[in-house]
């Protein structure tokens, strides 16, 4: 048999192995940015040199020497592209574990300067390295070595910029992306029946499901790259709107940056991807991060309710009125649950009903209109405290059909399991209340069973509705306590433990525990990775348009010389490539914020509702999506880095002298 420590080394190793998983799954959106800007770049860089090539092979070189000598270069580039990639990642790991909180925790003795890498990992980085760079320079390559002489001699080949386009697969990937998450959002598997659609269409609706779940982790890059493809390939409107749109900085050059673009749209396409999917994955992360955490925060607050939840050691009532004593102590609610039959469906099913004082609830807990589906906070809890209205949970709502309004009739249980006489319990006034309001939960009201919570399923009566008269109150309490406004629930907190000593079993703090999300250790270092990621698109975004900006001047030399000839000003040159990239950062950013928001709108809705894999099931429907601040001064930093990228590439253009145009115009 296993030893307590080996079973717990080994639960230890299979946490840590799933969480390094997961830390890699977090950072494939940087491997898709990065990797496509590979691909631009080989591509660039291996027009630039065609002229170079040509002459080769008008000097004797084959296609096969030509070919052969740009993987090989690939391959260099990619060893090369390992080792900086392996430094990098070492110093950038030893940040990440001396800044995030609590990480000192579990790497005390950490020395920045301590190399821990294994061998398999710098194999793994150099293959990785290597094989991308092969796979990006394969097509390029290809293209250059096949070219005729006369075409790679000419100084803009046509046969390197006008490449034919067809719209029919990237119109068919952005629509099944669309359909994908249309159908993972709004389609609740478990009422795929076929009483109700039939035994064909069902089996559809189940097939066309499963696919759009399989398809849902490759839709967010799929989505993003063909619609930048289609909207800045497809057709030149796009263009001629967001050239427009820079008019007010251009002037009349708009038309010439409109002109510009639409001459050269594969390049312009390039640059479009990078920044969508750039911006699209940190808008989706920075999203799901701070809805997540904001939905952790909603969890606990249902759980706990109000400042304090006291579960008492024993069924003890009139611990109630000692813990009212305690000093900083505003109001102590208790609550306790019964067990009811309640009709619905046709059948009277047996449920732990919640009971408690709506009207002390109403003053001292801070209940959210996201809890609620139906109805508001203070009309229900007002209309409750009537005796003669309930408040239900959702899932209860959708399964027997209830709104705002239906009446529900709930009985006593006998000890035969009949209804309609009385055990223990008190019984009610009377059978029939009406639904004043659905909810998703009710802080502090939650029925706990076995240490687990299936949101929605609760139901909610105030005191009033029960005849008391002959009640002992042995019942099993708990007591939502409000602290005054001032005082420290902590020190409230640990007067309690100190005055009643045994009698209290535990204390949830309200505070504490949104401190604890907010401060967890696996959250932070995701956060902060998140972060990181978002760093490097930011810095790989900034470098394939800079990339693209400076190639730009660069061949376009003769062109800028033409215009200077002509009377053109230095500043007119730097109006028409600032312009240019406004309209190719506008696109992109539009593309990536549309993609990255409606993504993050479609795993929210999934991770909320039972799917297919059962995801969601334990977390409270309906969670708000929650842009944060960070995630909105990510897309800023982002925009000012490519505003200055292009500023600075506008400076290398305005360095072009009228005698300096002249002389590259006669050569």
């Amino acid at each position: 048999m296993q030893s307590v420590l080996e079973e717990g080394l080994e639960s230890y190793f299979d946490w840590f192995e799933s969480y390094r998983m997961e830390m890699l799954a977090y950072s494939l959106p940087v491997v898709a940015v990065g990797f496509y800007l590979g691909i631009v770049g080989i591509d660039l860089s291996v027009g630039q040199k065609r002229r170079v090539y040509g002459i080769l092979k008008s000097r004797g070189a084959n296609e096969k020497q030509i070919y052969m000598s740009l993987l090989l270069e690939a391959v260099i580039l990619g060893v090369i592209a390992g080792i900086c990639g392996l430094v990098l990642g070492v110093f950038i790991s030893r940040i990440f574990l001396t800044t995030i909180p609590g990480s000192r925790n579990i790497t005390p003795d950490l020395d920045f300067f301590q190399l821990n890498i294994s061998t398999t990992s710098i194999l793994m980085a150099m293959i990785f390295a290597v094989i991308l760079m092969l796979f990006a320079s394969i097509k390029p390559a290809k293209r250059v070595s096949q070219m005729p002489v006369i075409e790679s001699m000419h100084h803009r080949s046509e046969a390197a910029y006008e490449r034919a386009y067809s719209p029919f697969w990237d119109i068919f990937f952005v629509s099944f992306a669309v359909f994908a998450y249309i159908m993972v959002a709004e389609v609740n598997f478990s009422e795929l029946d076929p009483a109700r659609f039939g035994v064909v269409i069902t089996i559809l609706l189940i097939f066309l499901y499963i696919i759009s779940i399989l398809w849902l982790p490759f839709s967010p890059i799929i989505l993003m790259f063909s619609l930048t493809r289609l909207l800045t390939r497809g057709t030149d409107k796009v263009y001629r709107f967001f050239s427009r749109a820079v008019k007010p900085f251009a002037g009349e050059l708009w038309y010439v940056i409109h002109k510009n673009m639409t001459r050269n749209p594969k390049r312009v396409s390039m640059v479009s991807i990078i920044i969508a999917l750039a911006l699209g994955f940190g808008i989706f992360m920075t999203t799901m991060i701070g809805t997540t955490m904001y939905g952790e925060e909603l969890e606990e607050r249902a759980k706990i309710g109000a400042d304090l939840y006291v579960i008492p050691s024993q069924r003890d009532f009139l611990i109630e009125d000692e813990i009212e004593k305690i000093d900083g102590v505003s109001e102590v609610i208790p609550v306790t649950w019964m067990s009811k039959r309640v009709l619905g469906g046709g059948e009277y099913l047996t449920r732990k009903i919640s009971f408690f004082n709506a009207s002390e609830y109403l003053g001292h807990v801070d209940v959210d209109d996201h809890y609620f589906v139906s109805g508001s906070p203070k009309d229900a809890l007002t209309k409750l405290s009537s005796g003669n209205a309930i408040i239900v949970g959702e899932s209860i709502a959708e399964t027997n059909s209830l709104s705002v309004g239906s009446r529900v009739r709930v009985e006593d249980i006998s000890e035969d399991g009949g209804g309609d006489s009385r055990d223990d319990d008190p019984i009610l006034k009377t059978n029939t209340f009406t639904v004043v309001g659905i909810v998703r939960a009710m802080p502090g009201l939650e029925y706990i069973d076995m240490g687990q919570n299936y949101w929605g399923g609760g139901i909610y009566m105030d005191f009033s509705s029960l005849d008391t008269s002959s009640w002992d109150f042995n019942s099993e309490w708990h007591f939502l306590v409000d602290v005054e406004d001032g005082k420290d629930s902590k020190v409230v907190e640990n007067a309690i433990f100190e005055n009643l000593g045994p009698a209290i079993k535990e204390i949830k703090n309200l505070k504490t525990a949104i401190n604890n999300i907010r401060n967890d250790m696996p959250s932070n270092s995701i956060l902060y990775l998140m972060l990181i990621n978002i760093g490097f698109m930011i810095i790989i975004i900034t470098m394939g348009l800079g990339l693209i900006l400076f190639i730009s001047i660069s061949e376009r030399k003769n062109e800028f010389a033409t215009m200077m000839a002509r009377g053109a000003e230095s500043k007119h040159i730097s109006v028409l490539i600032i312009g240019e990239a406004l309209s190719i950062t506008m696109v992109g950013a539009i593309v990536g914020v549309f993609s990255g928001l409606f993504t993050a709108y479609t795993f929210n809705k999934m991770l909320t509702k039972t799917t297919l894999f059962g995801a969601g099931q334990d977390m409270m429907s309906g969670r708000p999506l929650i842009i944060p601040w960070y995630g909105v001064l990510i897309i800023i930093l982002a925009l000012i880095a490519l505003i200055i990228t292009s500023i600075l590439a506008a400076f290398r253009a305005k360095r072009i002298k009228l005698h300096s145009a002249l002389r590259i115009r006669g050569g």
